[in-house]
């Protein structure tokens, strides 16, 4: 009786196993149709893993170690990603939510539109370091166009997380490339801004790990967009939230130089190069301020979400503006002030209406244009006067009248002056808060209206400040000045016909993003 109970029991264990094994398999072939499935929704990805592969086999041989190569397969990478893009924006198939792999990511048409702008400002990236006075140094590497297109993917994926796991890894593959740009210069100064960019991301990182830990903890999930997890969510302790919110979001002030991890800015835009400042001030914001103002649509209503990011938004507005009011380096200037943008742009997202997330949008194609016209005068400038201070363009503009004169114009963009589409940047950004503050009535939001009007009139002091040393001041110079490239004129004034075109037209592009941010 005992052998017939135990060859039974074997028997009852093989069959188990043969079925757990039957199950794991149709499990696994299951995952791998739809991973197959989810390959057709990240064609512009694989393109860009494409191209960083061909620059890659390009920098392995010395006859094919040229920037010409390399700046061949990076754009017509990007250009080819970028017409799929237009594409599938162009289709009625888009026009729907989709979410694919494993529910980590999703694709609508605010994600493709963010990444075709993301695109743009990666292609100016590329030909700002052709025409760059002061970037031979990257021209000369295979290396620097490999960890532009890892960032650009980086950002990619972040536009299109839906999953606090796909979030981390985006941001890793956006931060450590970012990390060893800024110290690719291999001098004193890069190495040491590389250092200090390194270390404020890895407690960052650290902090936002910390914070997602918990909320997995607290919810039992990390599908923040799910119905289930907000249903969760929802339940948690208020005191609890605002702990894991601040901690989860740390990553993201980080890459858009918010309060309080804006410290790194200065030192790392100082030690960086030109053209590497301009990928920093532009690529990851995008990504970041696009997943910034998803989140913020998953959390409207919600007064700890509310109150967390206005008090960031009214500090950084407030350090970055009186910060960059004594600043006499233009580096720093550039840099302190890049916070204060920051700022501007998260005033949209705290709108909480379709208005503040159309003038995102329309902030952010406004800076993707202003923000590297602005440093590649900047760089020019420097290139001539050998110095980066505020004083070395004394007199400057007699001799490059043009090109100051463009100046005089990216400045008033950044300030948001007319004839500029910085003007409406500006004005649809006040409007769209001061229309939330009507309908809430809350004194955060009227502080933030109120921190960002002295802003604004500070920066008419900090940014103009170029622009009178150029022009109402004598030459102090003691360097022979030359003129550089005339083809940077060119460059220059091509990045600014889209801010002043839209400065005739902005409803065009408002309606436009009317559809857009339907999706978010």
């Amino acid at each position: 009786m005992d052998k017939f109970i135990h060859e039974h029991e074997i028997r009852l264990n093989s069959n188990s196993i043969f079925i757990l094994n039957a199950y794991k398999n149709i499990h696994v072939q299951i995952l791998i149709e739809h991973i197959r499935e989810s390959l057709q929704y990240l064609v512009p990805e694989g393109l860009l893993l494409l191209g960083l592969l061909a620059v890659l086999f390009f920098d392995m041989f010395s006859g094919t170690r040229k920037n010409a190569y390399f700046v061949f397969a990076v754009l017509v990478t990007m250009l080819v990603a970028g017409f799929e893009l237009i594409t599938l924006l162009a289709c009625r198939c888009s026009l729907t939510e989709v979410h694919f792999m494993n529910e980590m990511l999703h694709q609508n048409p605010a994600v493709l539109f963010s990444k075709t702008l993301i695109l743009i400002s990666g292609i100016i990236a590329v030909l700002f370091i052709q025409f760059s006075p002061s970037s031979q140094w990257l021209r000369e590497r295979g290396e620097t166009y490999i960890l532009l297109l890892a960032i650009v993917l980086g950002c990619f994926f972040l536009v299109a997380a839906i999953n606090l796991f796909m979030v981390f890894l985006s941001l890793e593959l956006i931060s450590i490339p970012s990390y060893m740009l800024v110290a690719s210069r291999l001098d004193k100064k890069s190495t040491e801004a590389g250092i200090k960019y390194l270390l404020y991301g890895a407690f960052a990182t650290g902090v936002m790990l910390f914070g997602i830990s918990l909320l997995y903890g607290l919810t039992g999930g990390m599908d923040v967009f799910s119905p289930r997890w907000i249903q969760v969510f929802a339940s948690v302790p208020v005191f609890a939230k605002w702990i894991v919110l601040a901690m989860v979001l740390a990553a993201l002030f980080f890459k858009t130089s918010l309060f309080p991890f804006h410290p790194w800015t200065p030192d790392t835009y100082e030690g960086s190069g030109w053209g590497v400042m301009n990928i920093l001030s532009t690529i990851p914001k995008i990504a970041a301020f696009v997943f910034l103002l998803k989140l913020s649509a998953l959390f409207q209503g919600m007064q700890t979400y509310t109150l967390v990011l206005a008090s960031v938004i009214g500090l950084s507005l407030l350090v970055g503006n009186l910060s960059a009011l004594i600043q006499t380096n233009v580096r720093r200037l550039m840099a302190y002030s890049s916070i204060a943008q920051g700022g501007f742009i998260g005033m949209a997202i705290i709108g909480g209406t379709d208005l503040s997330q159309q003038s995102l949008f329309f902030y952010l194609i406004i800076y993707v244009f202003a923000v590297p016209a602005s440093l590649f005068i900047l760089d020019y400038f420097e290139s001539i006067v050998k110095g980066d201070t505020v004083n070395n363009f004394n007199g400057l503009g007699k001799q490059e009248p043009a090109m100051s004169l463009i100046f005089v114009l990216v400045m008033a963009t950044l300030i948001g002056l007319p004839p500029t589409a910085g003007f409406f940047a500006k004005l649809f950004v006040f409007s769209a808060v001061w229309q939330q503050y009507e309908t809430i009535h809350s004194p955060m939001l009227l502080g933030v209206v109120g921190v960002a009007l002295v802003g604004t009139v500070a920066s008419v002091f900090y940014y103009m400040k170029i622009p009178y040393s150029l022009f109402f001041k004598g030459f102090e110079n003691t360097i022979i000045l030359t003129s550089i490239h005339k083809s940077s004129l060119v460059f220059v004034t091509l990045i600014m016909l889209p801010v002043i075109g839209l400065f005739f037209m902005p409803g065009w592009l408002m309606d436009l993003l009317r559809v857009i941010v339907a999706f978010i």
